[in-house]
């Protein structure tokens, strides 16, 4: 399942084609590719600085859920393996 991001539009729109990023369909397309923490850091500065700050959430729902969750497969951590060994202190 394709989930889209939730941007306020009003603040995205000069700046970055959000809905061409993410369109109102389960499609992924290669405008999402390019976006980066990098991007995020960015555009949340200049929210910050326009007074229209924004955050990702941290909860028990699945939104929540689902992009802690794509935050660690995406930089790998697996820090821990099922038998609590810290993957850090194996040996290749």
């Amino acid at each position: 399942m394709y989930k889209c991001s939730c941007a306020r539009l009003s603040f995205f729109k000069p700046r970055i084609d959000v809905q061409a990023m993410y369109p109102a369909r389960a499609e992924h397309t290669a405008l999402s590719d390019q976006w980066t923490w990098d991007g995020l850091l960015k555009y949340a500065a200049a929210a910050q600085k326009a007074n229209m700050p924004f955050a990702l959430g941290l909860g028990q729902t699945t939104d929540s859920v689902d992009w802690v969750g794509a935050l660690f497969r995406a930089s790998e951590p697996n820090w821990w393996t099922p038998r609590g060994i810290s993957r850090s202190s194996q040996t290749p």
